[in-house]
């Protein structure tokens, strides 16, 4: 009985843990392209799912499969709350360039809202034959009037 309460408590806790990122925003990216980004989450069962403009991702920590594309193949993804302020995420997985593997990839993302703007970070590593591949990257999608 003490297991399943504590089980009920920690699964709502973590749904009351994770911040609230919903709005709508526009990012503005480093090659000056824009997008509009639209955010919404809701709690499934003790669960926090967001909504990115019609991608889901449920911050439960479970690793999911990422479909291979031409440029990321074997790749999974897994999504947390790390506090009430920041989603994280992780995603790893083999890089390909032109249809040719050019290595291991390991992505950490970040999402926090700051001055009521959504602040997206990106740091990792791709790592190949040549040595270590540093990615670090910060943009800030501007919360819609």
């Amino acid at each position: 009985m003490r297991s399943l309460l504590a089980l009920l408590v920690f699964g709502s806790v973590n749904a009351f843990a994770c911040p609230d990122l919903t709005g709508a925003f526009t990012c503005t990216y480093s090659d000056g392209s824009t997008e509009q980004l639209l955010v919404s989450q809701e709690n499934k069962d003790g669960i926090v799912e967001y909504n990115f403009s019609g991608e889901l991702t449920p911050a439960d920590n479970a690793v999911y499969t990422i479909p291979d594309d031409e440029t990321l193949k074997q790749g999974t993804f897994r999504a947390w709350c790390e506090d009430d302020i920041t989603l994280k995420a992780e995603i790893l997985g083999k890089y390909y360039d032109q249809g040719a593997y050019y290595g291991d990839l390991t992505l950490n993302i970040g999402y926090t809202i700051t001055n009521g703007n959504l602040a997206n970070y990106t740091t990792g590593t791709l790592v190949n034959t040549a040595g270590t591949y540093p990615i670090n990257s910060e943009t800030v999608c501007t919360r819609n009037p």
